[in-house]
């Protein structure tokens, strides 16, 4: 694994947390001051969050940065991830 790979920050259940809090694409972009393109890229894993994208959404979801990297919503057992489902196929 190469030293970019290991640095590669994914956030697996962006759009389950955030469709948890109920909220659109357009309203998180509003609470967390990112763009509405930067949401969608990072829930369909085209791109991956610098520290302050990550901290400006977990603060938009009420969440702390490890909840938001590494926990699914409480009560989603079947919800899967962008990266669990692509390493299903």
């Amino acid at each position: 694994m190469t030293e970019q790979q290991q640095k590669r920050v994914e956030i697996p259940y962006l759009r389950a947390w955030r469709m948890w809090r109920g909220l659109s694409i357009q309203e998180l972009a509003k609470l967390a001051g990112v763009s509405v393109t930067t949401i969608s890229r990072l829930e369909n894993g085209v791109s991956q969050p610098n520290f302050s994208t990550l901290h400006r959404l977990a603060q938009g979801l009420n969440l702390t940065r490890e909840q938001l990297l590494h926990n699914r919503p409480n009560g989603q057992t079947n919800i899967s991830s962008k990266t669990e489902q692509r390493n299903r196929q």
